[in-house]
């Protein structure tokens, strides 16, 4: 992992931090190199990947499957520091959805610039819990020309309830649970309290979590300001008919046991979606890529090079855990696909387990 020294600027002069997987010297010669030229790259990574942290985090939490992954100059990864979740420049801005989606803009604009990938990129975004509300509104902004394919991870379309739908957030859906929320985060002297709680709910009982300390830590450089700010924002936006219109392959990953939307929620992103796998992750909560990185770093890798028509072209990277000859099975105990338009979404109870396809 590299924390990079030469960062990119939104356009309202905030900087736009990242940590980076991959990418070979390439990546790095291009970032510090003041060249503006047109002309790319010949040894431009094939798959750039942006992953998105969710609400409270950080680009820390991707580390773990990062780290379950063999690295190559094929490949690279991208975790930028979401504006308001610790980035020297907090003090600044506004924090609202399409200001962060705006920076996702810039960033990739810089990329391009600096010759780190080809003008006609084509990037995979991962989006972790609000994160993909960032994806989706980057996409309502600025289309899909610049997108390969999409991970969603333990998100619904919408949080708030609605006289349609009641599917959302378990623990901010509307404005008392809002204010409550917001009262949490505010209340001080600092956020140790609400971090604590915060990964009671993002975690399965019983799951392989072990990395609290790192959690907490990205929790408690956020500006609490600016998470009281983002929610009140995120929790009120419908993207159904967004996400419903959307074109290229997409991975939903769902939390099977996730206590912060009911998995149906999460699973109905995959059956609005018109070419989109829908993958539980078996006795896993909101957090699952922490709490099976190895399995989330392996389904990503393998996904990511899915090409416009659905067809897998192989992992982009191996893994240290799985032998790569074996695929899916080495994991075969921890994960199962659904097919998510068959959920009857009428009702929030039964086990994912029950729509599990044979």
């Amino acid at each position: 992992m590299q924390v990079e020294d030469a960062y990119p600027t939104a356009n309202d002069g905030f900087q736009i931090e990242f940590l980076r997987w991959g990418g070979g010297r390439n990546f790095a010669n291009n970032a510090s190199s003041s060249s503006s030229s047109s002309s790319p790259s010949s040894r431009a990574p094939e798959n750039v990947v942006i992953l998105l942290h969710g609400w409270s985090g950080g680009p820390e939490y991707f580390q773990f499957c990062m780290q379950t992954l063999k690295h190559n100059e094929k490949t690279c990864y991208l975790a930028p520091r979401l504006r308001g979740h610790g980035c020297k420049d907090d003090a600044k801005g506004k924090f609202h959805i399409a200001r962060l989606a705006k920076d996702v803009h810039d960033l990739i604009q810089w990329l391009k610039k600096k010759q780190i990938c080809t003008g006609n990129q084509q990037f995979s975004f991962v989006g972790t819990s609000m994160g993909a509300s960032v994806i989706w509104c980057f996409v309502e902004l600025f289309g899909e020309s610049e997108v390969k394919n999409y991970t969603f991870v333990d998100q619904a379309p919408l949080q708030n309830v609605r006289s349609d739908w009641c599917l959302g957030s378990t623990g901010c859906f509307d404005e008392v649970s809002l204010k409550n929320l917001q009262s949490a985060v505010l209340k001080g002297p600092d956020l140790s309290e609400f971090a604590d709680g915060n990964e009671r709910a993002c975690v399965a009982e019983g799951s392989n979590f072990k990395c609290e300390k790192e959690v907490k830590m990205c929790t408690l450089s956020c500006k609490p300001e600016a998470l009281a700010e983002l929610m009140a924002d995120h929790t009120n936006l419908d993207w159904r008919p967004l996400v419903g219109s959307l074109e290229k392959p997409a991975l939903v990953a769902v939390g099977e046991k996730t206590q912060i939307f009911p998995w149906k929620g999460v699973a109905y992103v995959g059956s609005l979606m018109k070419n989109a796998q829908t993958m539980v992750c078996k006795d896993c909560g909101h957090w699952l890529y922490l709490e099976q990185p190895g399995l989330f770093g392996f389904a990503l890798s393998n996904f990511i090079s899915t090409s416009e028509s659905g067809e897998s072209q192989g992992p982009s990277n191996e893994s240290i855990e799985a032998d790569l000859r074996g695929g899916y099975e080495f994991y075969k105990d921890k994960f199962y696909f659904i097919d998510a338009k068959s959920v009857d979404y009428r009702f929030v109870g039964g086990s994912p387990g029950h729509y599990k396809l044979l």
